[in-house]
């Protein structure tokens, strides 16, 4: 074991976790109560311990103000001489504040960048897997789910371990025909990729999914639009306004400025009702999924057309 990992050890056998994202421990939105800093009572073991720590988590997601929890953090390390871990997403916290600089400057000693290892923590969702056939599909496609996940510079490993469970779920009421094509199989993959991290990352909403070709039907004809007409900066600000979905899905895909051929809205498999209805209820509508699959696969001699088949 390095350096790092028996200092992280000793932290873990000697440390207080407080969760900054729930401090009233109610449950509640904190907006609508009074928030209150809690008073935390160390245990006297530690007191003769050479590795006593608190370990803050979740900061970037606190309802308390920065300052004020980072000074009320401070009081532990200069007046009680405790050893301070602070876990948060910096890029979720608003840095450019003076004061926050300055008292990160003053508080914080060193800063570790955590990266994630992604293909081992894919490896290791695969293992809580019980079906061995998803095991080695989802194996075999390693470079789709970690392309789509660089696409959307996404480094959330929970929505990761979401996504194989999701597939297993999906594929266990496939019916047989379908698990035989591996194209269909790897559109199902990659529209559950693409709709989880998009909704987990609070950039899609589920009740939206069944009207994302209207809604980006609408949105590609103000672009036309705009670039009809003489520009000036007060349209081009308008403009961004009423532009949502178009840039979530273009980044997936090369010159997806609204393309209708693109794979999530030229017939998706299943449709985009089937999944919405999976992202917003949990419903995993079989008796549609069968349906679909019949128009989609007609006989076991026809094979289901890969996107390349389909794009002009």
């Amino acid at each position: 074991m390095n350096g790092y990992g028996k200092i992280f050890t000793a932290i873990l056998r000697s440390s207080i976790r407080i969760d900054l994202h729930d401090l009233n421990n109610d449950s509640k939105d904190d907006g609508a109560v009074t928030i209150s800093i809690p008073e935390i009572i160390i245990p006297e073991k530690f007191n003769d311990s050479n590795f006593s720590f608190l370990i803050f988590d979740d900061l970037e997601r606190c309802s308390i103000s920065i300052e004020n929890i980072l000074g009320y953090i401070n009081g532990f390390v200069e007046s009680q001489d405790l050893k301070v871990v602070i876990i948060a997403n910096e890029e979720e916290i608003d840095t450019k504040q003076e004061r926050y600089r300055r008292i990160k400057e003053k508080l914080i000693g060193k800063t570790f960048e955590i990266v994630p290892d992604f293909l081992e923590a894919l490896k290791y969702f695969l293992t809580k897997l019980q079906n061995q056939e998803i095991k080695k599909f989802l194996s075999d496609n390693l470079d789709i789910i970690q392309e789509i996940y660089r696409k959307a510079d996404c480094k959330n490993l929970r929505i990761l371990n979401q996504i194989s469970l999701d597939f297993e779920r999906i594929y266990n009421i496939l019916p047989e025909r379908a698990k035989d094509e591996p194209n269909l199989l790897k559109d199902i993959l990659e529209i559950l990729i693409i709709f989880s991290i998009e909704i987990s990352c609070a950039r899609l909403k589920p009740q939206d999914i069944s009207q994302l070709v209207e809604k980006m039907s609408k949105e590609s004809a103000i672009l036309l639009t705009k670039r009809r007409s003489l520009n000036n900066e007060s349209q081009e600000n308008n403009t961004k306004n009423e532009i949502l979905f178009i840039p979530i899905f273009e980044k997936y895909y090369i010159n997806c400025m609204f393309n209708t051929n693109n794979l999530i809205f030229n017939q998706p498999f299943p449709d985009l009702l089937w999944w919405q209805q999976f992202f917003e209820k949990g419903i995993l509508d079989k008796d549609t999924l069968e349906k679909l699959i019949l128009s989609t696969i007609p006989s076991p001699k026809k094979e289901y057309k890969e996107r390349a088949d389909v794009v002009e």
